[in-house]
C-alpha cells in the first residue's frame, strides 16, 4: 500500500500541474487502472504476473504516456525486485517500439562546444557554435549560418553539465526525420533569433552498431534522462 502511495505521488510530480485539467476525471480512472495492473505485476502466482505484463503493453497501445510515466514511477520507487524488473522490461519494449528511430534526425552542421559562459534572456548559457554548414540539408536551406552559436534548443538552454554538446547531438538523432526543432541562435553581434527546421534523414554511418545495440543504449540513455528529470537534476 505504501508502495502504491509512493508512486502515485510521484505520478503526480511527473505529470506536472500543467495536465491536471487533461486528466480529469477520465484519465484518473485510467490511471487507477493502470496502477492496478502495475501492482499485479508483484503477484504471487505468476501467470498472473504473466497476465499484468501483457496487459500494460496493450494499454499502452491507447495510453502510452501515462503508461510510461506510471512505469517509471514504479521503477524508481517500488520495493519489490520483481516489480522494478517488470516495470523496466516493459518500458524497455514501449521506448524500442514508440520512442527509438531506426532513421535519425539530421541538422547539417558541425558542432563545436563553448566553455566560456554567455548570459541569455538572464540564463547562463555554454554555446554550441556552428563550425560548418554542410550544403544540401536543412540547417542551410533555413538560413543558419556558420559561426552562429547555438544557445537553445526546443526550449533548453545549452549548458556544458546540464545540456552539453553530445546531449544536444544525442537529441536531435533521436528525433525522426520530418520532426521540426526550434533553435535559439546567437550572431558574432550578439543578436538572437528563433529557427525552426524541419529535420532531414542522417546518412548512414557504416561504422554504426547494430540495431539491437543502438535500441540498448538509446533506451539506457532515455531512461538516465527520465531518472534526473525526477529528481530534478
Amino acid at each position: 500500500m505504501q508502495s502504491r502511495i509512493s508512486i502515485s505521488l510521484l505520478l503526480l510530480l511527473l505529470v506536472g500541474a500543467a495536465h491536471a485539467q487533461e486528466f480529469e476525471p477520465v484519465a484518473n480512472v485510467e490511471a487507477d487502472t493502470i496502477l492496478t495492473l502495475i501492482e499485479q505485476l508483484g503477484a504471487d502466482a505468476w501467470d498472473q504476473r504473466e497476465q499484468a505484463s501483457s496487459n500494460l503493453l496493450h494499454k499502452g497501445e491507447t495510453d502510452r504516456d501515462l503508461v510510461i510515466t506510471q512505469l517509471v514511477g514504479t521503477y524508481l520507487v517500488h520495493q519489490d525486485p520483481e516489480v522494478r524488473y517488470r516495470a523496466r522490461s516493459l518500458l524497455r519494449a514501449m521506448v524500442d517500439k514508440y520512442l527509438f528511430q531506426q532513421k535519425k534526425g539530421f541538422l547539417g552542421v558541425s558542432l563545436q562546444q563553448i566553455t566560456i559562459p554567455k548570459t541569455v534572456d538572464g540564463q547562463s548559457v555554454h554555446p554550441i557554435a556552428i563550425r560548418q554548414v554542410l550544403p544540401g540539408h536543412p540547417a542551410i536551406a533555413h538560413g543558419v549560418k556558420q559561426n552562429e552559436l547555438i544557445v537553445k534548443v526546443d526550449g533548453r538552454y545549452t549548458h556544458q553539465e546540464k545540456f552539453p554538446l553530445n546531449a544536444v547531438i544525442s537529441y536531435i538523432k533521436t528525433r525522426g526525420p520530418g520532426s521540426e526543432v526550434t533553435l535559439r541562435l546567437m550572431s558574432e553581434k550578439g543578436e538572437v533569433r528563433d529557427v525552426k527546421i524541419p529535420l532531414g534523414a542522417r546518412p548512414v554511418d557504416q561504422n554504426e552498431p547494430p540495431i539491437e545495440e543502438q535500441q540498448r543504449r538509446f533506451f539506457r540513455d532515455w531512461l538516465k534522462e527520465q531518472i534526473s528529470a525526477s529528481r530534478g537534476s
